[in-house]
């Protein structure tokens, strides 16, 4: 039974069922490359030739020797910073890896999609950070041992792209004494479907607490945060400081990961930054449609910025301009690090 559990946990990561439609094509295999050019480092902005092959055999030949698979879960990669997630799936278990150590080395390819690029430019180096996801929340039992089906770790990092078109990338992941060195093919967008980091963010006028008789209404959260139910964006974004905006929703989210990110990530910030921040959560669903009619249906809200799944966090500063987007999976330390690059004196 937990084995199940634990495949469903990961289906949903890959799921991720979207609101509009697809956000991006992804080309990813499996990977495990050992060549030794893919040790020398870059940082951004960078660039070095580097033989490398990236058609379907060469990478599915190089994860030969993992015990486990890597892959690119579906976020919006676009020219510019993007936010990129990896997954490390067990291949004995059916389980995600965690206690990884990973660095990310990523490579120009073909512009064309209909070519098969056959030589690759080496233009930057990220470091990849562990993201553990309680699916508890917390409003588990702390005391209580943690079953491995309710955490959910993935890897994330932003890289900055200059051209839409086929990219590859070289993940050097260590688990314990081993080290591999997977690589997988993705697609980088001319611009996300979604609202870009850079751009200001629209002023939303949805419902709030003095729209409506219960704050049931306007959350789906067992014990709803009224004080991020009780201003629109847009009297948040005049307040003149930052402002988080959380489009998560506990009980209609397909992905399963909207409560632990609404009681386990966001309310933690709300508690150490809310006097210096302003937060906002929308449900991203017509609730009355999602409660009586099984309908979910997307708020004007979601639909101003684009957003194509949930739970979905932006993070803006003080001028009203987006700048952080984290899609998905994240935990505290990830939103933290946003919020504090948004602080004055930051």
């Amino acid at each position: 039974m937990r084995e199940l559990a634990e495949r469903r946990q990961i289906a949903r990561l890959f799921a991720g069922v979207l609101l509009l439609g697809a956000a991006a094509a992804f080309v990813s295999c499996g990977s495990a490359d050992t060549e030794a050019d893919a040790d020398s480092g870059s940082s951004s902005g960078s660039s070095s030739s580097v033989a490398l092959t990236w058609d379907a055999r060469s990478l599915q030949e190089s994860e030969s020797d993992a015990p486990f698979s890597t892959s690119i879960l579906p976020t919006s990669v676009a020219v510019g910073p993007s936010r990129m997630l990896f997954a490390l799936i067990d291949r004995a278990q059916g389980t995600l890896v965690s206690g990884a150590t990973i660095t990310a080395r990523y490579y120009r390819l073909a512009a064309d999609p209909e070519k098969e690029p056959d030589v690759s430019e080496e233009y930057a180096t990220t470091d990849v950070i562990s993201r553990t996801l309680d699916l508890r929340g917390v409003a588990g039992d702390s005391t209580s041992p943690v079953n491995d089906a309710d955490l959910t770790t993935v890897y994330s990092t932003t890289a900055t792209f200059d051209a839409p078109g086929y990219w590859g990338v070289s993940l050097e992941i260590t688990v314990g004494d081993e080290t591999y060195r997977p690589r997988m093919k993705f697609w980088v967008l001319e611009a996300t479907p979604e609202i870009a980091v850079g751009a200001p963010a629209p002023r939303s006028e949805q419902a709030t607490l003095a729209d409506v008789a219960d704050a049931v209404a306007v959350s789906s959260q067992p014990e709803p945060n009224e004080a991020m139910l009780d201003q629109t964006v847009a009297a948040a974004l005049d307040s003149g400081k930052p402002v988080v905006v959380a489009f998560v929703t506990p009980a209609f989210c397909v992905t399963r990961f909207c409560g632990p990110v609404l009681d386990a990530v966001v309310q933690p910030a709300f508690e150490q930054y809310g006097d210096r921040v302003e937060f906002v959560h929308i449900e991203p669903y017509d609730l009355a449609k999602a409660r009586t009619e099984s309908v979910l249906e997307p708020v004007p809200a979601v639909l101003e910025r684009g957003i194509q799944t949930e739970p979905f966090l932006f993070v803006i500063d003080a001028e009203g301009i987006v700048r952080a987007k984290l899609e998905g999976v994240t935990d505290l330390a990830e939103l933290s690090d946003a919020i504090e690059s948004v602080l004055p004196g930051a």
